[in-house]
């Protein structure tokens, strides 16, 4: 038995001195009283009982007191004792009750004793009633001083038991207290008014219970702390922890009872079993649990439920008290159990969370392995109305959220011994129920050794509204699924998730059989469907890979009602395309053998406005290409391009045609080639026929010599007439001949025929001698003839020179003669150029054209040109100067350049980071067309920005308008006493006259929390495409100054003075000042009031009041409000009919279920 003691209040008062204990002399009546202290008097009714009379403060100046008890004079040492680090007085003999006493002293804090617990007493003494196991604590005569001036006295007694009985233990304190108020009141210095305390008897009960029971335990426990209890350092003395104890004092007036077995044996049934309860009167938490086990058996049962009357959640000494406080009223229940047989796993579970309003959140999950079988099944549901939602775990808030008034169930079934399955047999289906309509899925699959089998299946009702409810992971996956029903593994981006949300009453299936019966051989085959109220569409795919060969079917069918295809995932659009109605069948083939490969594909589409069909097959073995197309397209097939194929755009260009095409390449030789493109075309609903054949041969005998020829013919006739002919036969030769140079021979013959051409047949011959004249230098001479089937003869000439003079420097000059027989005019042409390279990108070419024509004026042209690039810090952008001139006639040119620093520099303090001209120029016959100009300077002076801009732009009529801007803008940080941002733009019209365009903005901060501000405008400016520098001005003029105040959230004013001229609108004059209170709470308040008046003419103004009251609640899980009552009155001419005053009142309100 465990030997313990108690002394009540050593630990946690100060002894106070008795009367026959004392240090001080039996007579000092006229012992000189220490310097310093408070004075102060009390007067003290005595009660007759107690032991010590307590002073209003501890601390006592030794010899300062003066003591009287119903005006006679106290002498200490023979009258009274006092304890003056305590502030108790000790009377020597027995006073009666009603007596006064008054005592004068002065004390002083830091001389008083340091009371823990703001107690002191009398001593207090414990003593065993049976030793080792009950002890008996008696304390008398405590005082206790409060902050409110309060002085209380108290007794305190019981016993701390600690009783082992054989198996069993009891354990713990029982205290019983007496608190009383001394009748002490101030004749010295003004007393506030005392707080009303806890006085009378109070209680301090805890009791553990434990024995061992069966191979297991039983335990009780039970917690009753009064209210008004104080006594708790008596508790820590008795040994209990001090955290512990600050517990004890939150859980005053709380009431805690607690039973439970733990493995408690009753064969081979073993049992667990707890109920735990807290609360104050009616109200409390209880929490229950039950568990059950028996061999391979066990059950458990657990509930939670939380009185809608409690509220003392922040004394509880339970860790998740504050979940608890937000499940108030609500109550959570599980029960479940478990059979594990060998080789068997059968569970149930079965949990419900209930809102207090008769609405609850229902789970149950069953499941059942055996082997290779594993059966899992369950439901959820969350009934409508259910408004706890805010309530919950944050995990289960952030499932159940979106599913309010929804349920759930899903059924998950695998079975590995099925013969000839090499994976296990997976079954899947899952269903989302709302309201009266809902979302269904089911998914099988099926793996042999060389075949898989899968089929998938969802979709909704019409009118489903819980797509919502999904959860994240739950929508990725069904998207995921969507996906595989087309190809494995196809992907999609995440807008498809949304899309997918939006697709309510659209549904989906397919089935996919792949077999591979050898490592080369392959064979898949799918369907796949996708439907809703207005039609559908079906898929059909197979695809057969056997070695090297390949091929591949695809078949799609749709419904011409079906007009859901918008609301299908991208990835869905991008299998079925976008037209309606669409009939379409896919073939293609392929493979490789040995050095040859070949492809074919088929296509066949038909639409509502048409039918088309493309078929093209490709050859390739060795030096041998050959690819061929067919194609045929109705004339009505305007939609051909919105076909899914690449070929879309020449479907569309032959609507109305059938058309057949080959494109052939072969190297016969090494050095020897043929490149052959026939086409052939008919118009189907005419007999309007085309063709074209072009040839071309390329030969290179040598590594210096290359001849070429080309066959060219093009016809388009219909059965009574040929309506074009062409053929052109070209026939090239080059060769080199070393230092010597270069030699160019070509020969072309042109015919033409049919009744839509009147051009002549043709010769031309062209001849060419290149040489270079020195490694630099290098001479061009160029000879073309051409004779007309008309007799028209042309010769052309020219002669080129062109030199290196450096790396960086060249020139060349060209000499043309044109000559003509016949009335045509001969032509006499010198091109000059010029070319100079500054590196880095940067190119200047200068090019001069001279042509002389025969009694016709000549002509000249001059460029000037330079390339973008940077060098020195400069980046030069696109630059040109081109001049056109007919001699005596006319003179046209353009230019421009841009320029620009290519990196911030530095001007001493100033810090330049942008810096532009730019510069663009037309003239003709003398008159300018276009000239603008413009120049741009931005940099940062210290923290401050400024900047500079011109543009400068000209009519075609001559006249010219100019834009000067300067802009300065301060350090905009917050913590800036003054911040400001200045634009100043001074336009220039075409008749000289100045408009000032002013945007002035300035904020002050003069102290904490308050800003004032003002606002200047003027002539603004308003966008207009025509107008010569892009925008008109508006001789306006806005003018606002702004206070605001901003203690806190809490907290807020502001007041705005604002006031508008414009010359086609009356003058108006705005006032207004708005409050806003507790935003921090999230349901602010706002008041305004504002004034506006308004010139009507010079004669009318009118003035109108508004005023309003605003408040927003803070919105909650399910429920939102909002209140807003406002008031608009007129006041001076009032519009006949119109009411004076106008109130506005309006409520929101919203509740989510």
């Amino acid at each position: 038995m465990a030997i313990g003691a108690v002394t009540a209040a050593a630990s946690w008062a100060e002894a106070q001195t008795p009367f026959n204990a004392g240090t001080e002399a039996t007579s000092t009546p006229a012992e000189a009283a220490s310097i310093g202290g408070t004075p102060t008097i009390d007067m003290i009714t005595l009660d007759g009982a107690s032991l010590g009379v307590p002073l209003r403060f501890a601390g006592i100046v030794a010899g300062s007191e003066r003591v009287e008890l119903d005006g006679r004079k106290l002498v200490r040492g023979v009258d009274y004792r006092i304890d003056h680090a305590a502030g108790v007085l000790y009377l020597g003999f027995e006073a009666r009750a009603g007596s006064r006493l008054i005592a004068a002293y002065r004390h002083d804090k830091a001389l008083a004793t340091t009371a823990q617990k703001g107690l002191a007493g009398a001593g207090a003494f414990s003593f065993q009633l049976v030793p080792g196991g009950l002890n008996m604590v008696v304390g008398l005569g405590m005082t206790e001083r409060t902050g409110d001036g309060n002085v209380l006295s108290s007794n305190i007694f019981g016993w701390n038991n600690s009783f082992s009985l054989g198996a069993g233990k009891l354990s713990g304190l029982f205290l019983v207290g007496d608190r009383q108020r001394v009748q002490a009141q101030s004749l010295y210095e003004y007393e506030k008014p005392q707080d009303n305390v806890d006085v009378g008897r109070s209680q301090f009960l805890v009791q553990e219970a434990a024995a061992n029971l069966g191979g297991g335990s039983v335990s009780a426990s039970y917690q009753d702390i009064s209210k008004n209890f104080t006594g708790f350092s008596a508790v820590e003395g008795a040994g209990y922890d001090a955290k512990l104890v600050q517990q004890f004092q939150k859980e005053r007036g709380l009431k805690r009872f607690g039973m439970g077995l733990s493995q408690v044996g009753l064969g081979d049934l073993k049992l667990s079993s707890s109920f735990k309860t807290v609360g104050e009167g009616s109200e409390s938490i209880d929490w229950r649990s039950l568990n059950v086990a028996a061999g391979a058996f066990s059950a458990e049962y657990s509930s939670q439920r939380v009185g809608s009357g409690f509220t003392r959640f922040k004394d509880l000494a339970e860790e998740d008290r504050g979940q608890l406080a937000k499940e108030r009223g609500m109550s959570r229940e599980r029960m479940a159990f478990q059979y594990k047989p060998k080789g068997v796993e059968l569970s149930f579970s079965d949990s419900r969370i209930g809102d207090g309003n008769e609405k609850s959140i229902a789970n149950r999950d069953f499941s059942l392995k055996s082997g290779a079988f594993a059966l899992s099944t369950g439901t959820q549901s969350v009934d409508e109305g259910f408004s706890r939602i805010g309530s919950l775990l944050g995990p289960e808030q952030q499932r159940l959220a979106r599913e309010v008034g929804a349920s759930r169930s899903w059924t998950s079934l695998e079975w590995g011994a099925i013969p000839g399955l090499k994976e296990p047999l997976k079954y899947t289906r899952k269903s989302l129920v709302k309201g009266e309509n809902s979302f269904e899925s089911t998914d099988v699959r099926l793996a042999g050794s060389n075949w898989t089998f899968e089929s998938t299946k969802m979709g909704s009702d019409d009118g489903f509204v819980g797509m919502g409810a999904m959860q994240d992971a739950e929508r990725a996956e069904y998207v995921k699924s969507a996906a595989g029903l087309y190809a494995p593994n196809l992907q999609y981006k995440p807008d498809d998730v949304q899309r997918f949300l939006q697709g309510a009453g659209i549904d989906r299936s397919g089935t996919r059989l792949s077999l591979t019966p050898s490592k080369s051989t392959s064979l898949s085959l799918s369907e796949t469907r996708v439907g809703s109220s207005t039609g559908g569409a079906k898929l059909q795919q197979a695809s057969l890979s056997v070695g090297a060969l390949g091929l591949s079917f695809r078949k799609q069918t749709m419904d011409d009602g079906f007009s859901d295809l918008s609301r299908l995932m991208q990835f869905e659009r991008m299998q079925w395309g976008t037209l309606q109605g669409l009939d379409r069948t896919d073939w293609a083939a392929g493979g490789k053998f040995g050095g040859s490969q070949f492809s074919f594909t088929s296509l066949t589409a038909s639409a509502p406005s048409g039918d088309a069909s493309h078929q093209a097959l490709k050859v390739s073995s060795g030096p041998f290409e050959l690819e061929a197309h067919q194609r045929d397209v109705d004339a009505s097939f305007s939609d051909v391009r919105q076909l899914l194929d690449p070929d879309k755009d020449n479907l569309f260009a032959l609507r109305g045609y059938k058309e057949r095409d080959v494109r052939a390449s072969w190297a016969i030789l090494p050095n020897l080639k043929l490149n052959a493109f026939l086409q052939d075309g008919k118009a189907i609903d005419s007999d309007e026929e085309k063709y074209l054949r072009d040839f071309r041969l390329s030969w290179t005998p040598d590594a210096n010599s290359q001849v070429g020829f080309n066959d060219f013919s093009q016809r388009d006739d219909d059965p009574l007439r040929l309506l074009f002919g062409n053929n052109t036969q070209l026939l090239t030769l080059t060769r080199k001949f070393g230092s010597l140079g270069t030699f160019r021979y070509a020969r072309e013959t042109k015919d033409y025929d049919g009744e839509l051409t009147d051009l002549p047949d043709s010769k031309r011959e062209y001849v060419a001698v290149e040489t270079k004249l020195d490694p630099k230098t290098t001479l061009l001479s160029e000879q073309t003839n051409t004779t007309f089937e008309n007799g028209g003869k042309e010769s052309v000439s020219t002669n080129t020179v062109s030199t290196e003079i450096s790396k960086r420097v060249g020139v060349s000059i060209s000499d043309v003669q044109v000559e003509r027989n016949g009335e045509q005019p001969d032509e006499t042409k010198r091109n000059y150029g010029m070319w100079l390279d500054f590196g880095r990108g940067i190119r200047l070419s200068y090019g001069y054209i001279r042509n002389l024509a025969d009694e016709q004026a000549g002509t000249q042209q001059q460029q000037l040109q330079i390339t973008p690039g940077t060098v020195g810090g400069i980046t030069v952008g696109q630059g040109q100067y081109v001049e056109q001139r007919w001699d005596g006639l006319r003179t046209k040119s353009q230019g421009g350049v841009q320029v620009s620093a290519s990196k911030p520099f530095s001007l001493g303090p100033l810090a330049i980071n942008t810096m532009k001209f730019g510069f663009d120029s037309a003239a003709d016959r003398g008159t300018w067309l276009k000239e603008d100009k413009s120049f741009q300077l931005q940099g940062n002076l210290f923290k401050n920005t400024f900047g500079v801009e011109y543009r400068g732009r000209m009519h075609p009529s001559g006249i010219r308008a100019i834009d000067r801007l300067f802009t300065f803008a301060t350090d905009q940080s917050e913590t800036q006493k003054v911040r400001a941002t200045l634009a100043y733009k001074v336009r220039t019209l075409p008749d000289d006259e100045n408009i000032m365009i002013r945007n002035f903005n300035i904020v002050a901060k003069p102290f904490k929390d308050f800003e004032v501000s003002h606002q200047l405008l003027t002539n603004l400016e308003v966008a207009k495409g025509d107008a010569l520098l892009g925008t008109i001005t508006q001789a306006s003029q806005v003018s606002a100054w702004k206070l605001d105040y901003k203690r806190s959230k809490d907290f807020t004013i502001g007041a705005e003075w604002k006031e508008i001229m414009d010359p086609k609108r009356p003058l108006l004059r705005t006032a207004g000042i708005n409050l806003g209170l507790f935003g921090s709470s999230g349901s602010p308040l706002y008041l305004y009031y504002g004034l506006e008046q308004a010139d009507l003419n010079a004669d009318t103004r009118r003035t109108t009041h508004r005023y309003h009251l605003r408040f927003d609640q803070k919105p909650g899980p399910n429920q939102m409000f909002s209140f807003f009552i406002g008031n608009v009155s007129y006041q001076h001419s009032i519009i006949d009919g119109q009411p004076r005053s106008n109130w506005t009142l309006r409520l929101d309100y919203q509740l989510r279920f």
